[in-house]
């Protein structure tokens, strides 16, 4: 969904400011799902044995929320990363395209938790970016672009 059909449909739709740490909605309770307009919200998973889990990441364009559209309630804790805004999910938005990008993020989430403590990092800072959002073909040409930029080593 492009910004300005976003902001179309927040025109109309009851937008959600929220400031770092805010929370957006609890775990086992019932809601609305919400589309991500700004900012970066934190998913967690509760465990018995070891409190709250970061599960996930959402980010601008992603949905967070959508578990009560299917079981009822919320599967996950959810709190602003960043200051954030969200709108409530429009039902005409493309479930297609909304999983691929679903499975997407949790790919890149679990790519957190792997390899070095300053690549892991580094892929956090590019994920809460708007580089994180770009497709694969284009973070390598970004890459690529950027090293060609630094000059030579001496």
């Amino acid at each position: 969904m492009s910004k300005q059909s976003l902001a179309k449909q927040s025109d109309t739709a009851k937008i959600r400011k929220l400031k770092r740490g805010g929370l957006i909605y609890l775990s086992a309770y019932q809601g609305p799902a919400w589309r991500i307009i700004e900012g970066t919200v934190r998913l967690d998973l509760h465990a018995k044995e070891s409190g709250e889990n970061l599960a996930g990441l959402a980010l601008p364009g992603d949905m967070s929320g959508i578990e009560p559209l299917f079981f009822g309630r919320y599967g996950f804790t959810a709190r602003a990363l960043t200051p954030r805004t969200l709108i409530p999910h429009d039902a005409a938005d493309h479930p297609l395209a909304q999983m691929a990008t679903a499975v997407q993020r949790a790919a890149q989430v679990v790519a957190l938790r792997a390899g070095s403590a300053a690549g892991r990092i580094q892929r956090l800072v590019a994920l809460v970016t708007n580089h994180g959002s770009l497709p694969h073909r284009m973070r390598q040409q970004s890459a690529t672009a950027s090293r060609c930029l630094q000059p030579p080593a001496a």
